[in-house]
Order: structure tokens, then sequence, then C-alpha cells
């Protein structure tokens, strides 16, 4: 699985494991710290954030393990914190029944 020519050497794999290993853990302390998290949106060329292709990698990141997210998703309680994300990912579909 490991992309060699992308981690030539075994410092650049560590260093690389190194970070995801951190953003994970920042990720994890701040959902946990019940503060409500803001997810890092880059501007595009004319200052307009990216939200939607931020919601498309989340739930590119959802759909890896779908399993894990069924639950919540069938939450009648919780599930609805997902809409607002759903929706943006979706804004643009190329099929109009699958926008908000």
């Amino acid at each position: 699985m490991v992309n060699e020519a992308a981690f030539r050497t075994k410092p650049i794999l560590q260093e690389f494991i190194s970070l995801v290993a951190r953003h994970w853990n920042a990720t994890c302390d701040t959902l946990q710290s019940g503060n409500g998290f803001l997810p890092l949106l880059l501007n595009d060329e004319s200052g307009v954030a990216c939200a939607n292709d931020w919601a498309n990698g989340f739930v590119r990141g959802m759909e890896m393990r779908r399993d894990s997210w069924a639950d919540l998703m069938d939450d009648e309680e919780q599930g609805g914190s997902l809409i607002p994300i759903l929706a943006l990912a979706h804004e643009h579909h190329p099929e109009p029944e699958m926008r908000p």
C-alpha cells in the first residue's frame, strides 16, 4: 500500500506517519473538548472558501468506513449533525435530485 516513490527513505516515511498521528490526535482532542470543530477551508484564487471540497472529502472519508458511520447515520437524535455536511457535499451534484 505504501507508494515507494513518495517515501524513498525511511525518515520521510516516519515523518509522514508522525504528522498523520499528530493530526489525528489534535482532531480527537478538539472533538472531545466539546468546543466544536471548525474545518480548515482554503480560499481559491478569487477568495472564496471551498467548503464543498471539504465536505466532499469528509463524505469520501465516511465511505471508507461506511459500517462505522452507519450507527450515527441511523441515529434519529444525533444523525442530524451530518445534514449540513451532506447538503454541502451534494450542493452542486450533477444529478439535480441529489441536491439539497
